[in-house]
């Protein structure tokens, strides 16, 4: 009797002390996730994934609440010492015009630029939600079609941005033949910004290659949704046979 007591409290002991390990590794993913949007806005969108990879609920509320709560806290501190700061920041940015987004060509004025926004989210949410529901993609495969989704749907899409998807394609020992063009279509925008008088006018050079560079990345987004989809349905059948 005596020794299964030992025994259930040793067990207990172990659980408890892995239960804490586990907390410490979420706290400082949080931490250090609060960090990366700090320095970057657009991580909060891969938010969802690392939540959904974690298994209790508790623990997915607590993850949120430290990671949010750090975020807001440093932003909240910034604005007492410096009011300007959300203004001279977010807003700034909110405000800014269309810049190397496709969807230009519908929008050539810049008196419509504000219903260019709202079209451009209203895409955004969408890919989003088709992202974060997509259950057959691993996590990597997932962070790299949301960045994706950001950069065609975003109002701005400067060239330097790009640089966000090479390491996800490293990583998932994957490089499309399309990249090659989609880099050079970049790199061109960059060449081109400053010869050209009206770099985002419609049909400016820096323009086109724009358009160009969001047909390729959506060719890449629609490869690797598709064989991410490909790769569960094989699983699922070597599975049953």
């Amino acid at each position: 009797m005596d020794g299964k007591l030992i025994s259930s409290s040793q067990d207990g002991r172990k659980r408890v002390m892995k239960e804490g390990e586990v907390w410490r590794r979420l706290t400082s993913s949080a931490i250090a996730f609060s960090a990366a949007a700090l320095v970057k806005f657009t991580n909060v969108i891969t938010l969802p994934f690392i939540l959904m990879h974690v298994e209790r609920w508790r623990d997915r509320i607590k993850y949120a609440i430290v990671s949010l709560g750090i975020f807001t806290a440093v932003n909240l501190a910034l604005w007492i010492l410096n009011p300007a700061f959300i203004d001279s920041t977010y807003l700034y940015h909110v405000r800014w015009g269309l810049e190397n987004a496709w969807y230009l060509i519908f929008f050539p004025n810049s008196r419509s630029w504000n219903t260019a926004k709202l079209f451009g989210m209203l895409l955004m949410v969408y890919g989003l939600l088709k992202i974060y529901l997509h259950d057959d993609a691993d996590l990597i495969q997932r962070t790299f079609m949301a960045l994706s989704v950001f950069l065609l749907t975003s109002y701005v899409f400067t060239p330097q941005m790009l640089l966000w998807l090479p390491p996800f394609l490293a990583v998932m020992g994957s490089l499309p033949i399309p990249y090659f063009f989609l880099d050079l279509a970049n790199a061109g925008i960059i060449l081109l910004w400053f010869e050209t008088p009206n770099p985002i006018s419609p049909g400016s050079p820096p323009q086109l290659l724009a358009l160009l560079r969001a047909a390729l990345l959506l060719i890449i987004l629609l490869e690797t949704y598709f064989a991410s989809r490909g790769a569960r349905v094989a699983e699922k059948i070597e599975g049953m046979a």
